[in-house]
């Protein structure tokens, strides 16, 4: 049984004679002492005309002890009345009771709606919103597959590569593994990316149910706002940022072959007294420019015990690159005994730069120079090889110097139009100190040129007009040749102890020697 006015149960239930309504004691008194009618029927209705149902009690005992499993909780009753929250205030957004919507003098005036039609509304928003991250969750789960896909297609590709470079050299191998961590790396990181989303959101799902079947109705109201919120942001990003297409594709790559180079250092015993840093001439090679660096009293921690060489990189294209090469020293005194070539080499892979140096600061003992006959006549040879670690880092280096040398020819072609300016310039010059006229009765295009000054001989000529005498033309001032690549410190590898050994960096400059105008004959 439930009051009429409260539309909660009964207590001390109290019947209208007019429409058998009850409602409860508290409850009519309350109403009928602002109003003499009936609360439903409007019947006039005063105190002595209720009729009191003490059956209605007793029922209701009965019932409680049926319901006690069902008890209403405590954080669903009102906190003044103890009543159950049936009502929600839209004025002050939040859940009441009965007494509170009809007595209380807070609620006075404002917006009431049935609880249960609120609760609703709610749960059919987080619906919503719960649908459409379902939807992103489909997407990123079909991304993932596609993901997977093309790290399977990565890894297919890449042992089908792997078998064709298994009897390569072990550094190439160990560059096709580098290049595969690189590709899987880039869609592991999404892969991951995608797996804690998709992780997060079936949690954040699971957790959405167990809210929407454990949450109090008021407490879930008062949180929608918030829980929309933040499954909205979560939704909000599209899912296609996560994947994108890695290259399947592995070079096949071989080792090139050495080039090579000698220096013969003469006059060593003085230029070890005077500790000097003596360079190579300069050796080319696939456009990159190098030269050897040696310490005849060597270098650092090696000074006077060891002979010291290092490789330098004089030219080549900017950032780093890895390039193979070793340097070698022949022993003449061996050939010339033994008619068989003894030598010390040293051979290595390192990363270069324009500018930085690598190789050893402990190359050979001074002391054994002689001894052992690489000293002759006051001189050591040394022969250095140097490679790109691949086919592929050749080609661009080849490619740096044909875009040199395209920029050269650019520049070229500038210089030769300025040239051929100044020469068409002078032509003009010329021809305007002669007057001119055909001569028809030549029957040709025979040209009289007639000066217009006294002392000048009047003769005829067929074809262009003279050039002046010869000039002393200066060319055209050229900007110096720059560097291709920026110019960058020296490794620490060849450290020195002052800063007149620091490796120099050798620009090479293009001259420009212009041909002299020569006058063409007379006829």
């Amino acid at each position: 049984f439930r009051c009429c006015i409260c539309l909660g149960r009964v207590s001390h239930a109290q019947m209208c004679t007019s429409c058998s309504k009850m409602c409860c004691m508290t409850c009519i008194h309350q109403w009928l002492e602002q109003r003499s009618s009936c609360p439903h029927c409007r019947a006039p209705l005063t105190l002595d005309q209720l009729v009191s149902c003490r059956f209605v009690q007793e029922l209701t005992e009965e019932l409680d002890k049926l319901r006690k499993k069902t008890k209403t909780p405590d954080n669903e009753l009102c906190s003044s009345h103890q009543a159950p929250l049936y009502y929600f205030c839209s004025t002050c957004h939040t859940s009441i009771c009965s007494d509170c919507a009809m007595f209380g003098e807070n609620h006075r005036g404002h917006k009431f709606e049935h609880l249960a039609a609120v609760y609703d509304r709610h749960v059919e928003m987080v619906k919503v919103e719960a649908s459409a991250l379902r939807r992103r969750l489909k997407d990123l789960m079909a991304l993932k597959k596609k993901i997977d896909s093309n790290v399977d297609a990565i890894k297919k590709a890449k042992e089908e590569r792997g078998n064709e470079l298994a009897l390569a050299f072990e550094q190439m191998q160990q560059r096709l593994e580098i290049a595969q961590r690189g590709k899987v790396g880039s869609l592991q990181v999404r892969q991951d990316m995608l797996s804690g989303e998709i992780a997060a959101l079936e949690g954040m799902l699971n957790e959405l149910h167990g809210h929407l079947d454990s949450t109090p109705k008021a407490e879930f109201i008062a949180r929608c706002a918030e829980l929309t919120k933040v499954l909205q942001e979560l939704h909000r990003q599209p899912p296609s940022q996560y994947f994108q297409r890695v290259d399947t594709s592995f070079a096949s790559e071989l080792v090139p072959a050495y080039d090579a180079a000698s220096f013969a250092l003469t006059d060593f015993t003085p230029r070890r007294a005077a500790g000097a840093v003596v360079y190579s001439n300069l050796f080319e090679s696939c456009g990159i420019g190098w030269r050897l660096k040696v310490y005849t009293n060597g270098n650092g921690a090696a000074r006077g015990n060891y002979l010291s060489v290092f490789l330098e990189m004089t030219k080549g294209r900017p950032g780093l690159a890895r390039y193979d090469y070793r340097v070698e020293m022949h022993s003449k005194r061996q050939q010339q005994q033994t008619g068989s070539v003894q030598c010390v080499f040293r051979e290595f892979s390192s990363d270069f730069e324009v500018g930085e140096c690598w190789g050893y600061n402990r190359f050979y003992r001074l002391e054994h120079l002689a001894r052992d006959g690489f000293l002759d006549m006051d001189g050591i040879v040394l022969k250095f090889y140097v490679r790109a670690s691949n086919y592929a880092q050749q080609a661009r280096d080849l490619q740096l110097q044909v875009n040199m040398l395209e920029t050269e020819r650019a520049r070229d072609s500038v210089i030769i139009a300025k040239l051929r300016r100044q020469i068409e310039d002078m032509e003009v010059r010329d021809t305007s100190r002669y007057g001119m006229m055909t001569d028809k009765d030549a029957g040709g295009d025979k040209i009289r040129y007639t000066p217009r000054r006294e002392g000048y001989e009047s003769r005829d000529r067929v074809g262009p007009t003279r050039p002046s005498p010869n000039r002393d033309i200066p060319p055209p001032s050229l900007p110096s040749a720059t560097s291709i690549v920026p110019s960058v410190a020296s490794s620490s590898s060849s450290s020195s102890p002052s800063s007149a050994h620091s490796a120099s960096i050798d620009i090479p400059t293009r001259h420009y020697q212009p041909t002299p105008i020569r006058p063409s004959a007379d006829p």
